[in-house]
C-alpha cells in the first residue's frame, strides 16, 4: 500500500503531506484509494499520543532539519468525549453504562480528542453542535434505520 500510494504521490507531482483514504472492495478484496486530502487529518493526535508526532516531523522536514527518530508505543486509545458522552445519555440503563463507560474514559490508556481540561472550548463546541444536529427532526429522520 505505501509503495503504491507513494507511486501515485510521484506521478501527480504531489509536495508536502498528503491523508490518504483506503478502501477494501468487498468483491475481490483489493485496496483502493478513494481520495488523497492535502491537510493533517483530526486523528493525528492519535499518532502523538502514541509517539510518533508527525507534525513536529512535518515541520522539521520543511525546514530541511534532522527528523527525530519516533518509537511507536501501542495500546493507547483517543476518544471523542462529546461523542462518547452522547452515547451514554442514550443509554436504557445509564448506571451501568456509566461504571464501564468511566473505566475506559478516565484510564491511563485512554486520551481525549476533544476535552482536555486546558482546552475545553473544542468540547462545548462539539456538544453544542452535536446537540443541535439531534434537535433537528430531518437529521434524526435520516439516521432512522441505521442501527
Amino acid at each position: 500500500m505505501i509503495k503504491i500510494c507513494t507511486e501515485v504521490l510521484q506521478i501527480i507531482g504531489w509536495e508536502g503531506f498528503a491523508d490518504f483514504d483506503l478502501i477494501e472492495d468487498p468483491r475481490d478484496g483489493t485496496i483502493k484509494i478513494m481520495e488523497i486530502n492535502p491537510r493533517v487529518p483530526a486523528c493525528i493526535k492519535a499518532s502523538v499520543i502514541s509517539g510518533v508526532d508527525f507534525p513536529n516531523a512535518i515541520v522539521d522536514l520543511s525546514l530541511n532539519r534532522h527528523i527525530k527518530k519516533y518509537i511507536y508505543q501501542p495500546d493507547k486509545y483517543l476518544r471523542y468525549f462529546s461523542m462518547d458522552l452522547l452515547w451514554l445519555v442514550s443509554q436504557k440503563n445509564k448506571w451501568e453504562s456509566f461504571k464501564e463507560w468511566k473505566k475506559l474514559m478516565f484510564s491511563s490508556k485512554h486520551f481525549l480528542q476533544d476535552g482536555e481540561l486546558l482546552d475545553p472550548l473544542p468540547f462545548f463546541v462539539g456538544a453544542f453542535s452535536s446537540i443541535l444536529k439531534q434537535l433537528n427532526p430531518e437529521f434524526r429522520a435520516s439516521k432512522k434505520g441505521m442501527n
